[in-house]
């Protein structure tokens, strides 16, 4: 018992120490412009410009997410998260036009999000001086995307869909349905419930 209470002492001071840093956290960026809505909880996260990004009720944003806009400052919202959405550590938001995920969507450890990719077509330009190509992407309702995948421009994840962990979507995923592999492709469709 003489132990317990020692250790007990300790976990309620970090429980309130990190729940602080987190209020904190929220207060500065709500004050940068960031929408966040109530019930969300955020982990440490870096975002390049807060007043481009809305976030809905009762979501979870684990620790080490990134959420990058590459454009100039602008008062739209680019990155535009529903609500009850669940976005595990280590997810990387990497745009310049726009990324809408839709409400009670899972996003896996590693998954990386990029609307854009760099011209290559002129060979006396170095490829980082070429202009880039981007088209948004949108993630529908409900939808689960396993660890470390890569959706990549213009694509749109239909509702109801799962992606497979370690995916590269290239191309647009109907909604309902299964998809995995390196380029993703089709596996089934998800099981409808039984009729009653």
């Amino acid at each position: 018992m003489q132990r317990l209470i020692p250790r007990l002492l300790r976990w309620i001071r970090y429980s309130l120490w990190r729940n602080r840093w987190r209020t904190l956290r929220r207060v500065w960026l709500q004050g940068q412009g960031m929408q966040i809505g109530p019930g969300s909880l955020l982990g440490n996260l870096s975002v390049s410009w807060p007043h481009s990004v809305r976030l809905g009720r009762a979501c979870i944003v684990e620790d080490n997410v990134e959420l990058h806009y590459n454009g100039p400052h602008t008062p739209e919202i680019r990155i535009n998260i529903g609500d009850n959405v669940y976005i595990s550590s280590g997810v990387q938001f990497n745009i310049e036009e726009q990324i809408c995920v839709g409400r009670d969507v899972m996003i896996g450890s590693g998954t990386r999000l990029i609307d854009h990719n760099h011209g290559f077509s002129r060979r006396d330009l170095p490829i980082r001086a070429q202009p880039s190509s981007s088209a948004p992407i949108t993630i529908g309702d409900d939808v689960w995307l396993g660890a470390n995948v890569l959706i990549l421009k213009g694509v749109q994840v239909g509702c109801g869909s799962i992606v497979g962990a370690g995916s590269v979507v290239l191309r647009s995923i109907p909604p309902g349905q299964i998809w995995a592999g390196n380029p993703a492709r089709f596996l089934k469709p998800r099981p409808t419930p039984p009729s009653l």
